[in-house]
């Protein structure tokens, strides 16, 4: 059992979103941490999606001075 195993069962009870980077990397990473889930008897997260090539400092930096 790896450490994201172990955090699929340590998250009961929580809602958990996941922002991974919006590229082919990013993706992979969110089918394999939901499947964890899953497995652990969790739903799969939630997910923000980013637009193609951006991350979520990307998301905070278009969003200062916006509110």
């Amino acid at each position: 059992m790896d450490f994201l195993d172990r955090l699929a069962l340590d998250i009961r009870g929580k809602t958990v979103i996941l922002v991974m980077d919006a590229d082919d990397a990013g993706r992979k990473g969110t089918r394999d941490i939901a499947r964890r889930f899953i497995r652990a008897g969790h739903p799969a997260p939630l997910q923000l999606i980013l637009d193609e090539g951006k991350d979520l400092n990307d998301f905070f930096l278009a969003k200062k001075g916006t509110g």
